[in-house]
């Protein structure tokens, strides 16, 4: 009777084993999650920058002009955030988008888990350079750049202005880069 219920246990866990095996299967099996979980529209509320402004040669800067105006994503202002599967733009008042044509930058995307991927014209892979949040309607972005980033941004602009070494704007872009200063730019927008 003892081996017989020794073997009935065995059987038991045995069974039981299969059974759990056959709903992790399942489970795996089941449709993925959504891709493009931050796909939508959304209008811009706040736009921050980190530091906000900088001093170059006994001048303050305002960062938020130099990486949103003419230097970097020729926008001047963040009006609307567009995300379609995953490809993410930011759109100022008169409909110009970062990244276009204009500003060197192939795409923007987001992933499913949030990381936001900047594609460079001319860099061999995308680099993840900052984070999405949504909750509720709120959609948070947080892009940070470092200061690798910023020297790339500077010589981009001096070779394709063609402007001296004294201009305004690439001794802001270089004087962040020397400083190695990481600038985040914060933006908040609702659907």
């Amino acid at each position: 009777q003892e081996e017989m219920r020794l073997r009935q246990m065995a059987l038991a866990l045995l069974l039981g084993a299969f059974s759990l095996a056959a709903t992790s299967c399942d489970e795996e099996r089941k449709e993925p999650t959504n891709p493009y979980p931050f796909d939508g529209t959304y209008t811009a509320t706040s736009v921050k920058t980190t530091p906000s402004t900088i001093s170059i040669q006994g001048m303050e800067v305002d960062v938020q002009a130099l990486f949103l105006g003419d230097a970097l994503m020729k926008l001047s202002t963040i009006n609307t955030i567009k995300i379609e599967q995953g490809k993410y733009e930011l759109i100022n008042k008169e409909g110009k988008t970062f990244p276009s044509a204009q500003t060197q930058a192939g795409e923007l995307k987001v992933n499913a888990k949030g990381t936001l991927f900047l594609n460079l014209t001319g860099m061999p892979k995308e680099q993840s350079i900052g984070i999405v949040t949504l909750q509720d309607k709120r959609l948070m972005t947080e892009i940070t750049l470092s200061g690798w980033y910023i020297k790339i941004f500077a010589e981009i602009y001096k070779s394709t202005r063609k402007v001296p070494d004294t201009d305004p704007i690439y001794l802001g872009l270089k004087a962040l880069a020397d400083a190695n200063q990481r600038v985040t730019i914060n933006i908040e927008a609702t659907k």
